[in-house]
């Protein structure tokens, strides 16, 4: 049948952003190959994950730049759909070289049409932010020896939002609970909540599926305990007769737990094959790169204001860098310094501002001692 291509006004887009989050599984109803064919109903944990996220990744930027790279000679607001055939010759080329067991069915196909077609914004958005987080988890994944496409994951969590919170309460980039957080060292309160720092919540779940992958020793069974919890994924196995593998324990899983996977697979292979499907970074809302930013331990008590006063870094970034202080200053600990990230400029800006109080406080005493004498 060959590739076929569906145009959609651009206002589809933004009526589509804001239906189908409902609840899970999927089937297919006459011809696979058109979405007008495709049934889908989606998994609560979907919705559960979109929901501090419809706003800002849905509708506050630009799809694409200007200035986009378009090879494959589309229309601006063309949706390429594939044949089951192409589709899955890529997934199997994604598996040849992933510890995964990527494979290509029904639910994953769906997962695929949704996020190509439904919800490529979503996917856009990721993409651009991608290239601020993705350095960040490759380092941390390489340093515990983790597979690097488990940096797809934080799409599937939290769309790269560090300030995601579903309504179960899960928070951050990588959607920590608080109990599984605390285990991890990701402690929180009203004044500091480390589930949302970007490095040390990077940290805490790679440590995390290092633990995982030492109790099932198969990453998509990782994936599911991650999601569910070891308890939710053990009764499962128990269930299924002690089966070793996701889809053999899929329908014993909980109905979020079974798209979990589908999802995770589809956005690797939508990372991998976005140009094919006319989907591209949209205009970034970050305004600086990695290796322009820098961290100092900061002991007092100080605003976000005051810092940007200080700094003359915008109180949009200032925000931005340090999600892990939800009430927009930064506590004081005279004993264990607190962590400020900035871009470097507001570092030193930072740095030279204090070395002047420090002056300006070493004068005084010393007047005061001129004074006493």
């Amino acid at each position: 049948m060959g590739n076929k291509v569906v145009f959609f006004k651009s206002f589809v887009f933004v009526l589509s952003f804001f239906i189908g989050f409902t609840t899970l599984s999927t089937s297919l109803n006459g011809n696979s190959n058109h979405p007008d064919s495709t049934l889908i109903y989606y998994q609560e944990s979907q919705s559960d994950m979109f929901d501090s996220l419809l706003v800002e990744f849905l509708t506050e930027t630009p799809l694409f730049t200007d200035d986009f790279v378009n090879p494959y000679g589309y229309e601006f607001d063309s949706v390429p759909v594939f044949e089951d055939s192409i589709l899955r010759y890529r997934i199997e080329e994604l598996n040849a070289l992933s510890p995964f067991h990527f494979i290509y069915n029904e639910e994953v196909r769906n997962y695929i049409y949704y996020f190509s077609s439904k919800k490529r914004g979503f996917i856009s958005r990721a993409m651009a932010r991608a290239e601020f987080y993705f350095p960040i988890f490759e380092e941390m994944l390489d340093k515990y020896q983790l597979p690097l496409e488990l940096k797809y994951l934080a799409i599937v969590e939290s769309a790269l939002n560090p300030n995601a919170k579903s309504r179960a309460g899960a928070v951050g980039l990588w959607q920590f609970m608080p109990g599984t957080g605390k285990m991890y060292g990701l402690s929180f309160n009203s004044q500091l909540d480390l589930r949302r720092e970007i490095y040390q919540s990077t940290e805490a779940a790679c440590r995390h599926f290092v633990d995982l992958f030492q109790i099932y020793h198969d990453w998509n069974l990782v994936l599911a305990a991650y999601n569910a919890g070891p308890g939710n994924v053990n009764r499962a196995i128990k269930k299924s007769d002690y089966a070793t593998g996701y889809w053999e324990i899929y329908e014993f899983l909980p109905k979020e737990t079974r798209g979990y996977v589908p999802a995770f697979i589809a956005v690797n292979y939508l990372m991998n094959y976005s140009m094919h499907h006319n989907i591209y970074a949209a205009a970034n809302d970050i305004e600086f790169e990695l290796q322009q930013i820098d961290t100092i331990g900061v002991n007092e008590k100080i605003t976000f204001k005051q810092l940007s006063e200080i700094t003359s870094i915008s109180l949009a970034t200032i925000e931005y860098l340090n999600p892990q202080y939800p009430k927009k200053y930064i506590p004081a600990k005279t004993w264990h310094p607190m962590i400020l990230t900035l871009p470097r400029e507001g570092i030193n800006r930072y740095i030279d501002h204090q070395r002047n109080i420090e002056l300006l406080e070493a004068n005084s005493a010393m007047q005061q001692n001129q004074n006493g004498q």
